[in-house]
């Protein structure tokens, strides 16, 4: 329990954080009954992270109780006071001067950020680098909107530590507070996305789905609704909650049929498909991946189609049908370089084939899987699939194999692969009599089942 809490308190830091600074420091100015973010954020900030000195009292144009009163967001920088800050500091002056202004060039490429985050994550960074240059973004409200879609960057590319940088260094100055700014959407919608995905990599999927859902009801471009509607399906399939992932995909399929948009049809059909397999109901999850193929595909989504085909048919035990289903698939990826998604149909391919009792082809797909294998996860799997197949034969071998995959799956923790693994290691040891270890295995796995209750009740 006391685990769970340093958890949460950890989870929960930058929200603490905010709350503190809110209480302490955050006094908003109004202006037609909007909450404004002030030029007192921005100055705080310079002066804790970037080092900045406090301004000469004596001899400058600000007073010290001017000062204090700007640092409060109680008053404006004048332009004389602006133009002394620039040269002491060394910033561009437009940086103290235009910090309420908004540049129209800026707003629209802020808006086209946005939207290739949802939908086009590579075009997204471009801009991201181009519009990143120190100072770059007079206005606060502007420089602020950049920063969030900055952290929902790394966090979607698996980057917290930057996006934590900002949290730290930035937003805790700049986010003037909780209920703010209801007037202007296109903030709203880049804190509701950050928040979104904040939460998801931290683990807290029903904040996260909360805040996704909000940018649903906000926004009415086609392709941002097929991409936030995938999201919220992710996150509701990551959670086991299948039927409500379901019903995600069900409202995507009639959306995107109204809209006559194809990418959202093959978006559908392909998660439902997916899920459909989770559920165990494989003719219509085959039904689903069939109706693929009335789509014009790209390679990835064809790819993809005939790879889950091929899952389906080995959970049917129709291999053969299955190997068919899985060498399409490799086929397109091979046509197309697609070398990253490779290891997944070689590691498939050498599989079946040795479950249809074929094992020269099993090892020469087994040796292809073994050399494009890119990381830890995809070597163990290479790894499992060489004990699978030398087992019978040579059982000792084939549990180094499998010890090994075990160490890397209790490290980070795949509770699914070890439910597997565990069980096959008690009979192989067992079998090459060593009872010591069957047990110690036998004690892991009981374990495992314990915590997992455990889980289910805290």
């Amino acid at each position: 329990m006391a685990e769970q809490l340093g958890q949460y308190q950890k989870a929960n830091k930058f929200q603490v954080k905010l709350e503190q600074l809110h209480n302490k420091k955050a006094m908003r100015s109004k202006h037609r009954g909007r909450v404004l973010m002030n030029i007192g954020n921005r100055l705080n900030y310079l002066q804790q992270t970037k080092n900045c000195i406090a301004p000469d009292f004596q001899h400058g144009p600000i007073l010290e109780k001017e000062w204090e009163a700007i640092l409060q967001g109680q008053l404006p920088l004048s332009g004389e006071q602006a133009a002394y800050l620039a040269e002491q500091w060394n910033l561009p002056v437009d940086y103290l001067v235009d910090y309420d202004a908004t540049d129209i060039a800026i707003h629209r490429e802020l808006q086209r950020i946005q939207h290739e985050l949802l939908t086009n994550d590579d075009k997204a960074k471009q801009r991201l680098v181009q519009l990143g240059g120190t100072y770059a973004i007079p206005s606060i409200m502007q420089e602020t909107i950049f920063k969030l879609l900055q952290a929902v960057n790394y966090y979607k590319i698996n980057q917290p530590k930057d996006a934590e940088e900002i949290e730290e260094g930035y937003l805790s100055f700049m986010l003037p507070g909780f209920n703010v700014l209801k007037e202007i959407g296109v903030f709203q919608k880049a804190l509701f996305y950050y928040y979104g995905f904040k939460y998801y990599y931290e683990g807290e999927k029903e904040e996260s789905f909360s805040y996704f859902e909000r940018i649903l009801e906000k926004t009415q471009d086609t392709e941002e609704v097929i991409s936030l509607m995938q999201n919220l399906s992710l996150i509701a399939k990551d959670s086991k909650e299948y039927d409500c992932a379901i019903n995600y995909m069900n409202r995507l399929e009639t959306f995107s049929s109204e809209h006559g948009s194809n990418r959202g049809l093959a978006i559908a059909w392909n998660y439902l498909g997916v899920l459909y397999l989770l559920k165990k109901n494989y003719p219509t999850a085959i039904q689903y991946f069939e109706k693929m193929k009335t789509l014009e595909l790209n390679p990835l989504m064809q790819s993809r189609m005939y790879h889950n085909l091929g899952v389906l048919y080995g959970e049917k035990q129709y291999y053969h049908e299955a190997i068919k289903m899985f060498s399409k698939s490799k086929k397109v990826k091979e046509s197309n370089q697609m070398t990253e998604d490779l290891f997944l149909s070689y590691h498939a391919l050498a599989r079946n084939y040795f479950l249809t009792g074929q094992p020269a082809e099993a090892k020469h797909y087994l040796t292809f899987a073994q050399q494009t294998a890119a990381n830890e996860d995809e070597r163990s799997l290479a790894k499992m699939a060489e004990a699978e197949m030398i087992k019978a034969s040579y059982p000792k071998a084939a549990i180094d194999l499998y010890v090994q995959a075990v160490n890397y799956y209790e490290k980070v923790q795949f509770i699914g692969e070890l439910d597997d693994l565990y069980p096959t290691l008690i009979r192989l040891f067992e079998q090459v009599g060593d009872p010591a270890m069957a047990l110690e295995f036998r004690q892991r796995y009981q374990s495992l089942h314990v915590d997992k209750d455990e889980s289910k009740h805290a």
